[in-house]
């Protein structure tokens, strides 16, 4: 077959052509690629003072409230639903088992580090649709605002059956408040 626009840099023959539109793909398709490592590199470098959340574990002695499994869709800055943080695996969408109990949040994540958010680190919880440069239906992600250092960060949730979001952010407000009303007495002793 003959291209009409080829026909004057090639002449008849499209073979050559076709190979030299491919490798361009290809090379172009890789460098992409590379450009794409290299920026999430420079985000990771211009987040290393964020310092590493706590370990999740079971922590003896402690009450679990409730358990629900579904889906972390990552950690943002709080304010800006599409700057991901990256360091320390914070980032990274992956099947969770969220656990509410008296020493805090724990996200227990398969495929990515867990970590859990002490009750007294927890800044705000609410039901939005769009987390993590993801958008849902009104009231389809669990939003948690943390402070990790000197940072005020935000982390989504979407559980496997959407009416179990609203027991989720109240037994996360549970937590918030105790651990509010703690600090306030020791402030006022």
């Amino acid at each position: 077959m003959n291209s009409p626009l080829l026909t004057p840099l090639f002449g008849g023959d499209t073979a050559l052509p076709r190979t030299v539109l491919v490798l361009l793909l290809v090379v172009s398709f890789l460098a992409v690629l590379a450009m794409m490592r290299a920026g999430w590199r420079r985000r990771a470098a211009r987040q290393d003072d964020v310092p590493p959340p706590a370990a999740w574990r079971t922590h003896a002695g402690s009450t679990i409230d409730g358990s629900w499994d579904g889906r972390f869709l990552g950690t943002t800055a709080v304010g800006d639903w599409l700057d991901r943080i990256v360091v320390h695996g914070l980032g990274t969408p992956s099947s969770v088992r969220v656990t509410t109990g008296s020493q805090g949040v724990g996200f227990d994540r398969s495929g990515a580090a867990s970590f859990m958010v002490p009750a007294s680190q927890i800044v705000s919880v609410r039901l939005d649709r769009a987390a993590c440069g993801r958008v849902h239906e009104p009231g389809g992600v669990v939003v948690l605002a943390w402070n990790l250092g000197q940072h005020v960060l935000e982390s989504a949730v979407r559980l496997g059956q959407t009416s179990q979001h609203q027991q989720l952010l109240d037994s996360i407000e549970q937590l918030r408040e105790a651990a509010q009303q703690v600090f306030d007495e020791g402030v006022h002793r």
